[in-house]
């Protein structure tokens, strides 16, 4: 018999937390559970690619700022009604408002994942999120990477960590054939962020195209830095090598028409679009910035490179367009399949709701 399971998440907006959330609850919705999912603030993009079954199960709070006290009898009112044995919050909106509300009213189990790893701008007032963090069952980080920047800001009690690592959806995802002629065709995805290091990689693509290496950019995803992105793009005369599709939701097919992926991040926690990108066998090339580097210590082909530098962005590229593209693109591909479908990362959160109901 299935769980009954409450997954909360801030909004609808592309993201890889949004993303990974919204493919564990199809996931397990189509194994038996009693699934809701609540939305506290707004509709997004996603929204679009919900399936008809948990667009029905979806219930939209309507948060309208940061401090809007509605929110709370609104969350209290529906954990009543539904009674769920257990939630599942993620990112830090979600674990502030609808976590501590389940806790007030007696849910029996509460995980909360983190996503990414903190940077000091938005780790505000870090006494509230470590007493926040001290009230959940278990605190699951996404990746390696994000369970140490746990430990090194002390958040969450020890026994309480575990690392469960992201995962996705694998059937019918195109497959990447690297073309041995024209230009060698970069793919980046990601919000428009600083942290996601965008303008590194222009200034990388501007310099191998003046050493004679014939690249091509594109550089999927919307945000705050589109006008800046494409300004930087006309400043370094390179218009004609790098486009700005914005956000799309047909990344595996453009995945699939490229040759190497680039994830230029300052800072990042499992990244879904790396994962991605591995599923569609393309080779890798990710900074220190977080835990996209553990795909290639764990067999994905690619290289990791430092972190906030155009020129191990140069390198990275010049040698990995040395090597067979397609051979790091199997490797790419194997990993991702045995070790992070969504699949899996079901099982392990379906047994981690398990084991803290049985210890109750």
């Amino acid at each position: 018999m299935g769980l009954r399971i409450v997954q909360v998440m801030s909004s609808l907006h592309v993201g890889g937390g949004e993303t990974f959330t919204v493919a564990l609850c199809e996931e397990l919705i189509a194994r038996g559970h009693d699934l809701r999912l609540v939305v506290l603030r707004q509709h997004g993009e996603l929204v679009d690619r919900l399936s008809s079954r948990l667009a029905a199960r979806t219930t939209i709070i309507g948060k309208q700022h940061r401090y809007d006290a509605t929110v709370w009898p609104k969350v209290l009112a529906r954990w009543a009604t539904w009674q769920p044995e257990v939630i599942h919050t993620h990112l830090f909106m979600a674990l502030s408002w609808a976590g501590t509300a389940g806790r007030v009213t007696g849910i029996p189990a509460w995980v909360h994942t983190q996503h990414s790893m903190m940077q000091d701008a938005e780790a505000w007032a870090p006494w509230v999120r470590r007493a926040l963090y001290l009230g959940v069952d278990r605190l699951v980080a996404c990746s390696d990477a994000v369970a140490q920047d746990l430990v090194d800001r002390s958040y969450g009690l020890p026994w309480r960590r575990v690392t469960i690592p992201n995962g996705i959806p694998l059937r019918g995802r195109p497959m990447a054939a690297p073309s041995a002629e024209g230009p060698l065709r970069l793919i980046a995805v990601g919000r428009m962020v600083p942290v996601k290091g965008h303008a590194l990689l222009l200034d990388a693509v501007a310099q191998l195209r003046n050493e004679g290496v014939d690249v091509v950019l594109e550089l999927c995803g919307d945000g705050e830095l589109m006008p800046e992105m494409k300004a930087q793009v006309r400043s370094l005369g390179i218009e004609d090598a790098v486009t700005f599709p914005g956000s799309v939701d047909d990344i595996p097919w453009r995945l699939s028409h490229s040759d190497l992926f680039v994830m230029p991040s300052l800072s990042e926690g499992l990244p879904i679009s790396s994962l991605e990108a591995a599923a569609a066998g393309l080779p890798l090339l990710v900074t220190t910035g977080g835990g996209a580097g553990t795909l290639i210590e764990a067999g994905a082909g690619g290289l990791v490179v430092d972190k906030g530098s155009v020129q191990a962005l140069v390198d990275g590229v010049r040698t990995l367009a040395g090597r067979d593209l397609a051979a790091l693109g199997r490797a790419s591909r194997r990993l991702v399949v045995e070790d992070y479908s969504i699949e899996a990362a079901a099982s392990a959160y379906e047994a981690l709701y398990e084991d803290i109901l049985r210890k109750r």
